[in-house]
């Protein structure tokens, strides 16, 4: 959730686009599995046509943005307060099995956007000015597609999927997610190699997760930017029931290290700033355990490329807990 409709309080963190932004990813998909056509560009709303994977729209209102893919094409869309309407494209597709970076940017000053695929500047364009964040005293629409509040769908950051339920116009993207970092700058000016390691938060990082939960319904917001979390939430559904956990990275683990630093009893899952890179290890990182008592509790999964833990060291992992280490 990006706001509470119940009040005019800001929104968390999470809620770009009163400044500039940067929002960015790992994907891995088939074109098989995501048959929504080629999406024409320009200013227009059309990116909401493709495979969805990423929705920060609002229904039948202005201030919105969202990214799709369009006969494996990426495509950027975003809408102004009454400034109208743009969308950009790529030019590779991104569904061929492989991982690919992606990244899409947008100035607040004049609105300009930018779209990246695997640190190749594929789009640009002069989009609608204006803050595009959700508005802290927005009311939503009193009826969403079907009839449904829109309170329960307007207000939310949703990913690889449509969300007000719109109908099969608006397909869902259906693949593999990791690594998603929102960031309250403009980070790429040029081409860019993408980092081969998952990503660490710093002062411009709003939100940040790993996706390395493994279970739960939770999903982690690790930024420890000011005014957070942004935990998200997990929706579990369809026939057979998804969205599910995989051991899947885009990284080639050479691995960097992870150290635990805290001597007082923490859990895995617990505080960030536990760990010497400020972030909970990863399937790519080599973990120390040098002192104090570690947990994985109960619905918890810790993740390691590799584990070391020193003589002395009170490590457990509670019933409904798990520990997966090694690719």
């Amino acid at each position: 959730m990006i706001d509470d409709v119940t009040n005019n309080l800001p929104g968390p963190p999470a809620d770009v686009g009163a400044e500039d932004f940067t929002i960015e990813f790992w994907l891995k998909g088939d074109l098989s599995n995501n048959t929504a056509g080629s999406i024409s560009c320009g200013s227009n709303i059309n990116w909401i046509y493709g495979n969805i994977v990423l929705d920060r729209d609002r229904y039948g209102q202005d201030r919105k943005y969202g990214l799709s893919l369009g006969a494996g094409i990426v495509a950027f869309g975003v809408s102004g307060e009454g400034t109208g309407d743009l969308t950009i494209c790529g030019s590779t597709s991104v569904l061929d099995g492989n991982w690919h970076h992606i990244a899409v940017q947008r100035r607040r000053s004049d609105g300009y956007m930018w779209l990246f695929v695997d640190g190749m500047l594929e789009a640009q364009g002069n989009g609608p000015d204006g803050d595009v964040s959700y508005p802290d005293d927005g009311i939503p629409c009193s009826s969403c597609c079907g009839g449904n509040d829109c309170n329960f769908s307007d207000p939310y950051l949703v990913l690889a999927a449509e969300k007000h339920d719109a109908g099969s116009s608006f397909p869902s993207f259906n693949g593999s997610l990791d690594e998603l970092r929102l960031s309250n700058n403009l980070r790429y000016a040029t081409n860019f190699s993408p980092s081969t390691t998952p990503f660490a938060t710093d002062a411009n990082t709003v939100a940040l997760y790993h996706f390395d939960e493994g279970s739960g319904s939770t999903l982690t917001d690790v930024s420890g930017a000011v005014g957070g979390p942004s935990p998200g939430v997990i929706n579990y559904g369809g026939n057979p029931q998804g969205p599910v956990w995989a051991n899947d990275t885009p990284f080639s683990c050479a691995g960097s290290i992870n150290m635990w630093v805290n001597t007082n009893p923490a859990n895995w899952n617990g505080n960030v700033s536990s760990w010497s890179l400020m972030q909970f290890p990863t399937a790519c990182d080599e973990v120390q355990i040098n002192s104090g008592e570690v947990s994985i509790l109960t619905g918890n999964v810790g993740v390691a490329r590799q584990l070391s833990i020193a003589q002395g060291v009170v490590f457990t992992v509670s019933l409904g807990g798990s520990l997966d280490i090694g690719q």
